[in-house]
């Protein structure tokens, strides 16, 4: 583990309870502050210990609303006026919040770069996406933002599948070959528009600063598989006049997963070089165990259901998508 600067460094007789357990990417975590968005577990020897801890020395100097301070195994992460995160080796996370914020929207932060940053450093590839399990087999969303990544995984959940991710998805490519994906947290995040549109049977958070945000946390603990799942598909979205899945060659399909892996979000020069290598071996590897495709779905919240039924064929009539496309 790296060590933490001797003005930072708590004595172990000092160091926050752990009081709160949780689950989530196939992980287990242990935190002196609840998140509620996770999977709460019994106590245990937690993969993953998080803290509240003074950080000194981090400040925004320029006109950025976050800064990202990275080295060969210090990652700090800070956001003007929040907080800030660090991330020391890969069992260990420290925060720092501001006075006076809504403490809720920590998990923001947290279950966003931060949980992505520490998926990387413990080998995962991860990607800006949605992921649902269809007939047991995981489909990922990829897509710019706004693309419609949880609007279209919300529509498989109405129609009876199950959620694994959204907006950030752990792949682990399996050295056998294939790829699989762990259960993150049973939550989703969706405009006004398209909860109206589905109706999802949830609960959704709107309290406190929530209120002010574009897209609302819907609740859905019990959508949320409960295993790690087979990875089927990488579908890259786009909006079309009909449902069409398209598979992707290598070249096509490089680029893809280049731009729509979440590490790139922190731009190329924060990340240490042996970060940008292992990114591009994580990519240039699932490209060749996952099929990647480009999913067209029609335009209209109305028509979502046709792109649910496309790939419910595809799914049950092929065990293996490789082939399919």
């Amino acid at each position: 583990m790296n060590q933490l600067d001797s003005a930072t460094q708590p004595d172990a007789t000092t160091l926050p309870e752990l009081r709160f357990y949780y689950s989530a990417f196939g992980l287990t975590f242990g935190s002196d502050t609840p998140f509620e968005e996770m999977t709460a577990i019994a106590p245990c020897d937690p993969d993953i210990t998080v803290r509240r801890a003074k950080i000194p020395g981090v400040a925004i100097t320029n006109d950025r609303a976050a800064n990202f301070d990275f080295d060969n195994a210090d990652f700090r992460l800070t956001w003007r006026d929040f907080a800030t995160f660090r991330i020391n080796g890969t069992d260990e996370v420290t925060f720092d919040p501001e006075e006076g914020i809504d403490e809720s929207m920590l998990s923001f932060a947290f279950h966003g770069p931060v949980m992505a940053m520490l998926l990387h450093l413990r080998g995962r590839l991860v990607l800006h996406a949605s992921c649902v399990s269809v007939n047991g087999q995981g489909v990922a969303f990829l897509g710019h933002k706004m693309a419609g990544k949880s609007t279209t995984a919300g529509a498989f959940l109405r129609a009876g599948h199950t959620l694994v991710s959204d907006d950030l998805v752990g792949l682990d490519l399996l050295s056998q070959g294939g790829a699989s994906v762990a259960p993150a947290f049973g939550q989703i995040k969706l405009t006004p528009e398209a909860s109206e549109a589905l109706r999802l049977e949830a609960e959704v958070l709107s309290a406190g600063e929530r209120a002010m945000m574009m897209k609302q946390q819907h609740r859905l603990a019990d959508k949320l598989v409960t295993s790690d799942v087979p990875m089927a598909a990488i579908c890259i979205l786009e909006r079309g006049s009909e449902a069409k899945l398209t598979r992707l060659s290598e070249g096509e399909a490089l680029p893809e997963l280049l731009v729509h892996s979440y590490v790139q979000r922190f731009g190329s020069a924060a990340l240490p070089t042996q970060v940008k290598a292992a990114h591009m071996k994580h990519c240039i590897k699932a490209m060749a165990q996952i099929p990647v495709y480009r999913m067209t779905v029609p335009t209209g919240l109305d028509r979502l259901h046709e792109a649910v039924t496309m790939m419910e064929n595809a799914t049950a009539d092929r065990a293996d998508m490789h082939g399919y496309g």
